[in-house]
């Protein structure tokens, strides 16, 4: 269950990790494939690093960059990557740079070249939005001022760049949470932080969408529980609804899973609860990705942060890896969203 989750890697990074990166015209094998990505200190004041399926850490970004050209790699700009995200297949990472408002670069880590540069045509940043369970898409948000634009990436063909999707599609009262394999939009009608919203499945070619309204939860939400954003199902069948209690903002309580053929509710996964909420461990859990092993949970506390996996069938949780303390993480299938 770990290990499909988890890409393998149980390592436990060091403190001082052994990193591999290229100089000159020396150049490593690509990486591969990435288990997580994570910088060891608070609010990813630092490097971060990409730690590979077999455990091997590397400096982000890992070697001299390329697109599709034959003259050679492109050399990134050394500035700090910022804005990571990850596909769910852990082959695909993405950054800009952080001292920069320019190129989002897409890196498929089996080659080591580039997918694609994502230009926000503006000074404002863009920024890693979603992607579809398979991997093939990558959603970037891009917001300048009271403007907000999504650009698509099909890392499948490349060579046809990023597609601009017209504002239209997503409306006025709409926020684009995710987006399925097949291209759709999913997007979230109305406010955040209230009951169960209403979605609306809108396939950016023809515009045509249909609705998804949800029945009422039941004893499925307690009273005074707030829904705050969706993880998608690795099927792309299903999304799971965050659900935070009374107050609660900084920790999700459970995840509420709905079938998106029906539209019908399936079940509750109720999350580990710190010692400050009734529960008997320091910490705080928060759910990043739903991915086959299970749902992925990003644990801070006083020693250290645990990737732990949540099977979303029995509740039992395993420490996948541990990192240092206040550690910044970016796990597979994970974005800005």
């Amino acid at each position: 269950m770990c290990r499909r989750a988890c890409g393998r890697s149980t390592r436990r990074p060091s403190r001082r990790p052994r990193t591999r990166r290229t100089s000159g015209s020396r150049r490593l094998r690509p990486p591969g494939a990435a288990a997580f990505l994570y910088a060891p200190c608070p609010r990813g004041d630092c490097w971060p690093y990409l730690v590979g399926s077999d455990g091997t850490q590397y400096r982000l970004p890992p070697q001299a960059i390329g697109y599709g050209t034959s003259e050679g790699s492109v050399r990134v700009s050394d500035g700090q990557p910022w804005d990571l995200t990850l596909s769910p297949d852990g082959r695909y990472a993405g950054w800009r740079n952080r001292d920069t408002n320019g190129w989002y670069h897409v890196v498929d880590l089996r080659t080591g070249r580039g997918v694609e540069r994502l230009d926000p045509g503006s000074p404002s940043p863009l920024s890693p939005w979603a992607w579809s369970p398979d991997s093939t898409l990558l959603l970037a948000e891009h917001r300048d001022g009271d403007v907000t634009r999504y650009l698509l990436l099909d890392t499948r063909d490349p060579s046809n760049g990023y597609r601009e999707l017209p504002a239209s599609l997503v409306g006025p009262d709409g926020t684009v949470v995710g987006v399925r394999n097949n291209g759709d939009l999913l997007v979230w009608v109305g406010e955040f932080g209230g009951g169960l919203p209403q979605l609306r499945i809108v396939d950016p070619d023809t515009g045509e969408a249909s609705i998804i309204q949800p029945p009422e939860p039941g004893g499925l939400l307690a009273e005074g529980e707030r829904v705050l954003g969706l993880l998608t199902a690795p099927c792309d069948c299903a999304v799971s609804f965050r659900v935070y209690g009374p107050g609660e903002t900084g920790r999700a309580s459970a995840l509420l899973v709905m079938d998106l053929a029906r539209g019908h509710l399936t079940g509750r996964i109720d999350l580990p609860r710190s010692a400050d909420h009734g529960g008997t461990q320091p910490g705080v859990w928060e759910p990043a990705a739903s991915l086959p092993g299970g749902v992925v949970l990003v644990r801070h506390h006083p020693d250290g942060t645990d990737i732990e996996i949540l099977n979303d069938v029995n509740g039992e949780r395993v420490v996948a890896t541990r990192l240092p303390v206040d550690a910044r993480v970016t796990v597979r299938g994970q974005a800005r969203y």
